[in-house]
C-alpha cells in the first residue's frame, strides 16, 4: 500500500510558487529561451560555420566555380579567332550549356525515324569520364546507348550520317550490327558545358 505523503509536502511547491509568481515566470521565461537557443540558434551558427550547411564561404566558392564554368565556356567559344558571329552561335548549340536529355532523347528519335529505322531502346548516362587532356575540364558527357530495329545496313548507314551532320557535337563510341535480324546496339558521346 503506498504512503500517503502529509498534505503539507504534496502543497510546498503550489506554495512556492504562489508566494513568488513573477519568480516563478521569470525562471519559465529563462528555461524556454535557454532552450529556443540550444535547439535553434546554436545549429544555425554551426550551419554558417565554414563547412556548415550555409556557410558563406561555402555558397561564395560555389558560386564562383559556377561563374568560373560559366566563363570557362564563352572564353572557349572566343578564343577561336576569324569566327563569325553566326558560326559563334551554332558552336553554342553544338556543345549546350546543359544536358537536355529531352532535347537528346527527341533529337535521335528524330534521326532514327528520317533514316527509316526503328528505335526500340534508349539508355542516357551522365558520364564523368577522363576526356582527353586537349578538353577543358569543364565539360561534360552525355553517353547514350541505342538499340535499333529493322536496320539493314544501308539504313544504319544512312542514320549514322544523320548524326555525324547534326549540328550537336556527338561521337561514336562503338556499334555492333547484326545482319541476320537487322538490329543495331549504337552508342553515341555527346558534350555540354554546365552553367549555373
Amino acid at each position: 500500500m503506498a504512503e500517503k505523503k502529509p498534505e503539507n509536502q504534496r502543497s510546498g511547491l503550489r506554495l512556492a510558487i504562489g508566494a513568488h509568481p513573477a519568480l516563478w515566470s521569470f525562471v519559465s521565461i529563462g528555461a524556454v529561451t535557454a532552450l529556443l537557443f540550444v535547439m535553434v540558434i546554436v545549429p544555425g551558427v554551426r550551419a554558417l560555420q565554414p563547412g556548415g550547411s550555409a556557410s558563406i564561404v561555402d555558397a561564395q566558392a560555389k558560386r564562383d566555380q559556377a561563374a568560373a564554368t560559366s566563363a570557362s565556356r564563352e572564353e572557349l567559344i572566343d578564343k577561336v579567332a576569324g569566327i563569325s558571329a553566326a558560326d559563334k552561335g551554332r558552336i553554342r548549340e553544338s556543345i549546350p550549356a546543359e544536358q537536355d536529355v529531352p532535347g537528346m532523347i527527341t533529337q535521335l528519335a528524330g534521326l532514327t525515324r528520317a533514316a527509316g529505322v526503328a528505335l526500340v531502346g534508349m539508355d542516357l548516362t551522365v558520364t564523368d569520364t577522363k576526356l582527353p587532356s586537349a578538353v577543358p575540364t569543364a565539360v561534360r558527357s552525355l553517353d547514350v546507348a541505342l538499340n535499333i530495329a529493322g536496320a539493314p545496313y544501308d539504313r544504319i548507314k544512312l542514320f549514322l550520317k544523320n548524326v555525324e551532320q547534326e549540328v550537336r557535337l556527338m561521337d561514336f563510341h562503338g556499334m555492333t550490327y547484326t545482319p541476320a535480324s537487322l538490329t543495331a546496339s549504337v552508342n553515341v558521346r555527346s558534350y555540354f558545358i554546365p552553367t549555373p
